[in-house]
């Protein structure tokens, strides 16, 4: 029997025990329920931005990723400037406008609300200096402000400059956040457009660019030369408010008028230039009483000689007309078609115009120039295509479907061609397809179009439908039909030939079926006529040799 001490050690064992199994057992449970009850992210939050760097007003879009709460905060220098941005499946993507801050480089950080310390991003942000002016155009008074920011905190002797030169008057210095500002008045300064930069202790005039001021009523003119028909559009700017009146002139002609400015003083229009000579021509503006002649600048317009065409095609002549415009007064015109000179000589009238005509009776190919050239040194050339159907599809005629071409038509054919075998037997051995096994004379005969006029046309004759390799291939046949030559070595066999018609532009038409024809040695009546008149030969001759012998015998 165990002792009360004994029994004590005991039940302290087992109690020991149990806590440990119970402890044990709680955080197997915990761990499988702890990623139920709170799941952690494997990857940490990160964020990009578009622009990392940027003036003071401009946007900028941040792109979320990896994050585990439902809504984000951006905050700039833990001040936050974005709230409440949706989060879908771990992303968002949002914008804030750069505020006002000094130069160089500030923290922006994104956490949501999920307060786990994984969940939050953050990146450098560099804030750059720029100035802006107001207005930026200004009517005939150039008095304006120059609202500078991202320059540094509490930056000192900041200067405007004008049109490159700097003003000291403007001196000033920038506030905590890099903000500062001053007035310019230019009391002489000239109408039209100028360049305003600034700089200062640390921050650079190359740093800041370049903005646009005007001074008004100013005007732009695009394009400022072409040649006649050229339309300019212009551009108004500083007028008075709804200033009416407001006209553009051309060579002191007024050209359109009554145009009226818009509440800011602004206008748009266009003009067509007129007929005039090569050169420079002046364009003038100016309004009601408010903007009288002499306070726009004027704008030149430099003329350059064109010449247009008006295409007229009969049959297949080309009736050209050619207008020319921009050349000088009184100038003698050549006209070239291509490469050859034409029997026309315009002489351009006041306004530096011609016309005159040319009917192009032959000529080839598609593409065409023609080129006008003064005796005063002005010249101008336009290219045109000439648009003409192609010619349809030739029928073919001569010889039949399926004909046999002798190479022997005659009893005379037989012993001539036999003859010139013996006489050039070495020949005809050396190139068997060329000689007396070789078709002549015998004529294909296919049809024309309806205006033949510059038509040529191209034949090839094979041994199989894919016309390759070719037997023979005549090209630029200007008739329509051709005669075989000993040349063209169509020996005997079987062949397909076709043709396909070229106009005196290029136009092609399509090739013509493949009609089969067959060359034999000679025909039936030829073969039987030539082995009678042989035999009979042969006869004659025996008779001869025998009276011949007989005679002899009794000598």
């Amino acid at each position: 029997m165990k002792s009360p001490q004994s029994r004590d050690n005991t039940n302290t064992k087992l109690t020991s025990r149990t806590v440990l199994y119970m402890a044990t057992s709680l955080i197997l449970v915990l761990t499988q329920l702890l990623p139920l009850i709170s799941p952690t992210p494997v990857h940490a939050a990160s964020i990009t931005a578009n622009p990392i760097s940027a003036t003071v007003g401009s946007s900028v879009t941040i792109n979320g990723a990896g994050f585990t709460g439902h809504t984000a905060t951006i905050h700039w220098e833990k001040l936050p400037i974005v709230q409440s941005v949706p989060i879908t499946d771990g992303t968002f993507t949002a914008s804030f406008t750069v505020p006002n801050a000094s130069r160089g480089n500030h923290i922006i950080q994104v956490s949501d609300d999920s307060n786990w310390s994984g969940s939050t991003g953050s990146f450098n942000f560099t804030v750059l200096p720029k100035i802006t002016i107001f207005p930026e155009i200004s009517h005939l008074s150039p008095q304006f402000v120059v609202l500078g920011s991202g320059f540094a905190s509490g930056e000192k002797d900041i200067k405007v400059m004008w049109d490159g030169t700097t003003l000291t008057s403007t001196l000033t210095t920038a506030d905590v956040s890099g903000k500062w500002s001053a007035s310019v008045s230019m009391p002489q300064a000239i109408i039209g457009e100028h360049y305003i930069s600034a700089f200062g202790n640390i921050t650079s005039d190359t740093e800041i660019g370049k903005v646009k001021y005007i001074l008004g009523p100013y005007v732009t003119a695009k394009p400022v030369s072409g040649p006649v028909g050229t339309m300019v559009t212009f551009d108004g700017m500083g007028f008075r408010t709804s200033e009416d009146g407001i006209t553009i002139t051309y060579d002191s002609l007024i050209n359109t008028t009554n145009i009226v400015a818009i509440g800011d003083g602004s206008w748009q229009d266009t003009i067509t230039i007129p007929p005039s000579t090569q050169g420079r021509h002046i364009m003038g503006i100016y309004g009601s009483d408010f903007t009288p002649i002499g306070i726009v600048p004027d704008i030149d317009f430099q003329v350059v000689p064109n010449i247009e065409l008006e295409i007229a095609t009969i049959a297949d002549d080309i009736r050209v007309t050619i207008l020319g415009t921009g050349f000088a007064d009184g100038e003698t015109v050549s006209i070239n078609f291509d490469n050859a000179k034409q029997n026309v000589s315009p002489v351009a009238d006041s306004t530096g115009s011609f016309t005159t005509k040319l009917i192009l009776l032959q000529y080839k190919g598609k593409n065409h120039t023609i080129t006008a050239t003064g005796n005063k040194g002005n010249s101008a050339k336009a290219d045109f295509v000439t648009n003409k159907n192609p010619p349809t599809t030739p029928k073919l005629l001569l010889p039949r479907p399926d004909a046999q071409l002798t190479i022997f038509n005659s009893v005379g054919d037989v012993f001539w061609g036999t003859n010139k075998y013996l006489l050039g037997i070495i020949g005809i051995a050396s190139d068997p397809q060329r000689g007396i096994l070789s078709a002549s004379g015998i004529k294909l005969d296919w049809s024309e179009p309806a205006d033949p006029k510059g038509t040529s046309y191209d034949l090839q004759i094979a041994t199989n439908t894919n016309f390759s390799p070719l037997v023979v291939n005549k090209k630029s046949v200007t008739s329509s039909e051709y005669t075989l030559t000993l040349q063209d070595g169509l020996a005997v066999g079987k062949y397909l030939w076709r043709v396909r018609a070229t106009d005196n532009v290029g136009n092609e038409s399509p090739w013509t079926d493949a009609r089969p024809l067959e060359v034999i040695p000679m025909s039936t009546t030829v073969l039987i006529a030539s082995i009678v008149i042989l035999a009979t030969l042969l006869t004659l001759l025996g008779i001869v040799i025998a009276h011949w012998w007989s005679r002899r015998s009794s000598w």
